[in-house]
């Protein structure tokens, strides 16, 4: 008997779970390319519009963009292609002190179900 229930509650929480991220929101990024990658004396530029929309199923809140341009140190036989970049999206995206403690006055763009929006 205990096993059945064990089994019950273990399918329970599986749909629960399952049901949660199916109806999230979930936000795509595609880039638009305005004006190639130059250089000047203040550093690198590169012309970039950002496309977001929310392919989920309920509504995106507090959506922040936080860009950064990073350069890839190629020359030691590709063995940080992949990692150089994860370090730098976990950087980002890390939750800092300062940004837990202002989340609650962030407001950040809020994107309805198939609803899209461009920034530059």
């Amino acid at each position: 008997m205990f096993a059945t229930l064990f089994i019950t509650k273990q399918s329970a929480d599986t749909a629960s779970h399952e049901l949660e991220l199916s109806e999230r929101p979930w936000v795509s990024v595609d880039f638009e390319v305005l004006h190639p990658l130059s250089f000047d004396d203040k550093g690198a530029s590169l012309g970039l519009k950002v496309h977001l929309k929310n392919v989920g199923h309920s509504v995106a809140s507090k959506v922040m963009l936080r860009e950064s341009l990073f350069a890839v140190n190629l020359t030691d036989t590709f063995k940080n292609i992949y990692s150089s970049p994860i370090a730098a999206e976990s950087r980002m995206c890390e939750l800092t002190p300062w940004l837990i403690e202002m989340s609650s006055i962030i407001t950040g763009l809020r994107l309805f179900p198939n609803e899209d929006v461009s920034q530059m």
